[in-house]
């Protein structure tokens, strides 16, 4: 186990620049009290500090970025958390699949500021006395918080399957999980719930959620996907010029649950139910709303190989609304997709 101990410290927290990716070495510093510096020895973090803060990882350190990389990783572990570059100086603190060639850096998971990115330099995510995560950047601006408090101990958990769960040290009671806070996207065992809801990033390399394009359930329990436009407002999936039963939904079922598995399934509790192209074998996998408004199951069998899309909820593209922009129109062929 590897230990990082704050002697005094008022607050434990990670900057911006604490992690050596080329030792694995991590450097945890008690500004004004001094600190203690171990190499990792093995996937588990647990950090102390006054009440006794724990930051625990399975398979995995929380990875800062560091100056010279466009994102830290650690190779060995299939889930990685810590600061991403989402542009020039500007990071946010997030989850991702491991990629260990930086070959595709679209597989964030989930994001806590992604319309308020910090600087890369100052900024960091603290663990304070009183139970609370707080992301502030250099000149000390709250730009995410997880609003939670607590007199016990606490410890912040990175699961294998993706989900950063806050809890109480003594009983375990769960304070916050990122799970109940989506983005964009779902993994495996991961609830979308009548509180939740999945909203697509601008573009493939812009995470904000200035956009159009949201999944969730509506009043009348369906799961929809809804373009939500500057003018105009409308339901483009399940068809809307069908009724719910034709096109095999219930508004009976008012639970309001949907949630995909690992080995391929995505069933909602309005009787929605789909498999992807792979069907049966257990992989890796994320449900993602797309920039372009349609949701995609993508899967992969190692952390070395490309994702694939293995399901899409839309075959014929220009059935999304709004997805060539005002005073358009569309046309979709199989071979060459869509054309606006």
């Amino acid at each position: 186990m590897f230990n990082c101990t704050f002697i005094s410290a008022p607050v434990s927290y990670f900057d911006v620049h604490q992690f050596n990716k080329y030792t694995q070495t991590v450097t945890c510093i008690d500004y004004g009290y001094g600190f203690v510096n171990h190499t990792l020895s093995s996937c588990i973090v647990v950090v102390f500090a006054t009440f006794i803060i724990f930051i625990i990882i399975e398979n995995g350190v929380l990875p800062l970025s560091g100056k010279s990389r466009r994102y830290s990783h650690l190779t060995k572990c299939d889930i990685s958390a810590g600061f991403l570059a989402i542009g020039q100086n500007a990071y946010s603190f997030a989850i991702w699949f491991t990629e260990p060639h930086f070959h595709s850096p679209n597989t964030v998971t989930w994001m806590a500021n992604r319309n308020l990115p910090v600087s890369g330099k100052r900024s960091k995510l603290s663990l304070t006395r009183h139970g609370n995560i707080v992301l502030v950047d250099a000149a000390f601006n709250t730009a995410w918080s997880s609003n939670t408090d607590s007199l016990d101990p606490v410890e912040l958990h990175l699961k294998d399957d993706g989900n950063l769960v806050l809890r109480g040290q003594l009983q375990g009671t769960v304070l916050w999980q990122s799970f109940y806070f989506p983005t964009d996207t779902l993994v495996p065992g991961q609830p979308l719930t009548r509180y939740t809801q999945l909203v697509s990033s601008r573009s493939h390399t812009n995470h904000s959620s200035i956009c159009f394009y949201k999944m969730f359930f509506d009043d009348d329990n369906i799961l929809r996907l809804v373009y939500d436009g500057p003018d105009v407002s409308s339901n483009y999936w399940p068809s809307p010029w069908r009724v719910s039963w034709d096109v095999g939904r219930t508004l009976f079922n008012s639970s309001r649950i949907a949630v995909l598995n690992s080995f391929g399934v995505f069933y909602s509790s309005d009787n929605f139910t789909s498999v992807t192209s792979d069907y049966g074998t257990v992989l890796q996998r994320r449900l993602k709303l797309d920039s372009d408004g349609n949701v995609r199951v993508y899967s992969r069998n190692r952390v070395l190989e490309k994702w694939q899309v293995s399901w899409q909820a839309i075959t014929d593209g220009c059935l999304i609304h709004g997805v060539c922009g005002a005073n358009s129109t569309c046309g979709y062929e199989s071979k060459s997709g869509r054309n606006c």
